[in-house]
């Protein structure tokens, strides 16, 4: 395939979404001034109508987005989870959910469709989805009252000190709440097989940070080794946003994503255009072209996984946190870091649950995500299943498959930590690799932010980060997989990025970040 060919096959990907966006935007321009007028007053007539309800009263029903990853997800008994569910939440809270299944990858588009056809969906879930797009085209309502209302948990939670609507609020309103992951922090590195590593004379160091220069030496060895396999698990297909941070150190994700501009030498600045940023392209092509990276990375459809098992690739490159890696279905795996583990803010693209304009029922929808939130039994229910059905409960605590099943035969399994207190629910881990969890979240260092009363409001170019998302989602996986000339398509990227209105976006920025320098400086003198 050539890569004219392939760049028109990236594009149309991301022209179905943004046809999704621009559909609803038309559909809803007729009459959008009286929808906003009386966005608030339907919100508090739902909150007093549903006040009114007793135990009982009729059960609210509502529709809730369920997303699946491929061959990672089983689904074949989801109906039976779905019951289980409806029972404690009928109970608890008077709600009944009704799931609508989307493949992770397929959300991109499903969504705005959807929600453009007018489906009834009353709570979303934006899975490395950039929730200001959706808030921009009025797709999802705003929580605020609805919390204070009916999210006396999550309240709670926040209370605490994990602020799950931090990256969510524009304007004032909030629009989204992320699930509880239960982590200290993260960082970068491969995840690989310790004994492929000692096949290449490789002795892994646990605490050691490893190096591009360390990692080239580690995967000439392993072509060297296996020249039908490809070391470097770097697969970008689908990918929407950059890879650069399983890799490489920084401390420039400023007050938002990437794509708003990070902050360097004391000014806002695209992080794509950077020196660092092109160095690490340089450094995937090179890779690219030693065959470390699968031909066809920007483009295939198999699952990462898969790929994995089939022996085509030998690693994963994400986030180091243990456990993260469990879909690859290897017992020896192990983590060359890259970079130091952090916990940082939240941003745009942190995985909000929302409720849809298009939300019969607003006020049952913030009762069921509170109870998700905080009752740990909707959490494992949805994570894994029934207990004694499909899985069970060992001694120590921790959870394994059924007698006489396993991933391939179990009839459920949810491996994507979108659904209640992922730092509660069961984990398939023995007594050592909760302990290796416990260690890594010890390690985590805080990011600290010496701006850290600085947050920049998008209001007025979130139009164009819509614009610069879909450049990005396109660019990408091609430019990271490291198979096309970044001499023609890395300029091309960055024109197509300004075009979008990312100069525009650095601008915005740079002036709110200069009134908050001055009004520090202010309050300073005082």
């Amino acid at each position: 395939m050539t890569d004219r060919k392939r760049r028109w096959i990236c594009a149309g990907l991301i022209l179905l979404f943004t046809v999704g966006l621009g559909f609803y935007g038309s559909k809803r321009e007729q009459g959008e001034k009286e929808k906003k007028a009386v966005k608030t007053e339907a919100q508090e007539e739902a909150i007093d109508e549903a006040t009114e309800e007793t135990e009982n009263a009729e059960v609210a029903h509502i529709v809730m987005t369920y997303q699946t990853l491929g061959s990672q997800s089983r689904t074949a008994e989801l109906e039976e989870v779905v019951e289980a569910v409806n029972k404690i939440a009928r109970k608890e809270i008077g709600v009944e959910v009704e799931l609508k299944v989307s493949e992770a990858t397929d959300s991109f588009t499903d969504y705005p469709l959807w929600i453009s056809q007018g489906e009834p969906i009353d709570l979303m879930i934006l899975n490395y989805q950039d929730i200001t797009g959706y808030v921009k085209s009025h797709m999802i309502v705003p929580l605020d009252t609805l919390l204070d209302s009916y999210g006396s948990g999550i309240r709670e939670i926040m209370k605490n000190g994990d602020d799950l609507t931090q990256g969510s609020v524009y304007q004032g309103k909030t629009y989204g709440v992320t699930n509880v992951s239960g982590g200290g922090g993260s960082g970068g590195g491969i995840w690989i097989s310790r004994q492929i590593l000692h096949s290449v004379g490789i002795q892994y160091e646990e605490n050691h940070i490893y190096s591009i220069e360390e990692l080239d030496e580690i995967l000439s060895r392993l072509k060297k080794r296996y020249p039908d396999s490809y070391p470097l698990g770097q697969i970008t297909a689908g990918a929407t946003s950059t890879t650069y941070m399983y890799y490489c150190e920084n401390d420039w994700n400023f007050s938002g994503s990437f794509t708003t501009g990070i902050l360097k030498d004391g000014r806002i600045c695209d992080f794509y255009e950077t020196e660092e940023y092109y160095q690490f392209l340089l450094q995937l092509k090179e890779w690219y072209e030693k065959g470390y990276i699968f031909p066809d990375a920007a483009f295939t459809d198999e699952k990462q996984a898969d790929l994995y098992q089939a022996g085509l690739i030998l690693s994963k490159p994400f986030t180091s946190m243990p456990g993260m890696a469990d879909e690859l279905m290897a017992d020896d795996l192990v983590c060359l870091k890259t970079t130091d583990i952090w916990k940082g803010e939240r941003g745009e693209r942190a995985g909000f649950w929302v409720i849809p304009v298009t939300s019969k029922n607003q006020a049952a929808a913030m009762k069921f995500l509170n109870l998700m939130l905080t009752d740990t039994r909707i959490g494992n229910l949805f994570s894994w299943g029934i207990e004694g059905e499909h899985y069970v409960v060992k001694e120590d605590g921790t959870v394994t498959y059924p007698e006489g099943k396993d991933i391939a035969t179990v009839g459920y399994r949810n491996p994507m930590g979108l659904y209640g207190d992922y730092s509660k629910i069961y984990r398939m881990q023995s007594k050592e690799e909760k302990e290796e969890l416990d260690k890594y979240v010890r390690q985590t260092r805080i990011r600290k932010n010496q701006y850290e009363g600085f947050v920049y409001d998008k209001t007025n170019v979130a139009d164009k980060l819509v614009k610069v998302q879909e450049v990005v989602q396109e660019y990408i996986p091609v430019l990271e997989s490291g198979s096309v000339d970044l001499e023609l398509y890395y300029p091309e990227f960055i024109n197509a990025l300004n075009q979008a209105g990312m100069r525009d976006i650095i601008e915005d920025k740079q002036s709110q970040f200069d009134a908050y320098l001055a009004e520090e400086e202010m309050d300073g003198d005082k």
